[in-house]
């Protein structure tokens, strides 16, 4: 049996009857394989490039929250909320939360500037 999808082509070879008799978890597979297709692993230099793109998606995130934390720090004098981060610095509540050890050494750094 061969299943061609694009440039791949698998071949089964199927020895001691039809393909009516393979077992169901690999009649499964073949069927997802037929109508799904297969996707090629990431090469190395993607992996790479999506790495360095996520660290720098968090430097940035961070960054913002610790000029939102400073700002917010000088004008009430006291820790701000999580979600008054979030709204200052334009990213969203769950991203805050994501980095709330970071912000707590931010915030106990800012008061104690004071």
């Amino acid at each position: 049996m061969k299943l061609k999808i694009g440039k791949l082509e698998i071949s089964v070879k199927i020895t001691g009857g039809d393909s009516s008799d393979l077992p169901p978890e690999v009649a499964e597979a073949l069927e997802i394989l037929k109508k799904y297709g297969y996707k090629r692993p990431a090469s190395e230099k993607q992996i790479k490039s999506a790495r360095n793109a996520a660290k720098a998606r968090q430097e940035a995130a961070k960054r913002k929250i610790a000029e939102a934390i400073g700002i917010l720090v000088r004008a009430d004098k006291k820790a701000p909320s999580l979600y008054a981060i979030a709204k200052l610095a334009e990213v969203s509540y769950n991203t805050v939360r994501k980095y709330r050890n970071f912000i707590d050494k931010v915030i106990s750094q800012e008061l104690n500037r004071l």
